[in-house]
């Protein structure tokens, strides 16, 4: 730089901050754009363990549920599928037993012989 003259010296100092400043926004530009990815795949990772979370929650509600449903009496739990599997009202349920002895001490009036649901 020394033999330059000083418009020539001017000039390349001039393109070297010009340079320097071009790196240092494409430095930034690309810490923004990865900055921005990294954040994208926090979210979508917390998302994906919430839902897995949430899954589990629901599969462990669901077995109590079961096991609470089969630690019931027969006939409570004829009358349980009667509504939740067959989907008859509790008035429909009353109809459908008469006061003949059947299998779970009730009968039904829609066959001659007892049954467990219609």
């Amino acid at each position: 730089m020394a033999g330059l003259d000083p418009g020539a010296q001017r000039g390349w100092v001039y393109r070297g901050a010009r340079n320097l400043s071009i790196d240092r926004y494409r430095t930034g530009a690309a810490g923004r754009v990865a900055l921005r990815q990294a954040m994208d795949e926090v979210r979508r990772t917390a998302t994906d363990v919430a839902d897995a979370a949430e899954e589990a929650i629901t599969r462990q509600r669901l077995a109590e549920v079961d096991r609470a449903i089969m630690a019931l009496p027969e006939a409570q739990l004829v009358v349980v599928a009667m509504t939740a599997i067959a989907g008859m009202r509790a008035v429909d349920v009353a109809a459908a037993w008469t006061s003949r002895p059947g299998p779970y001490g009730i009968g039904c009036r829609r066959h001659d012989v007892p049954c467990g649901i219609c």
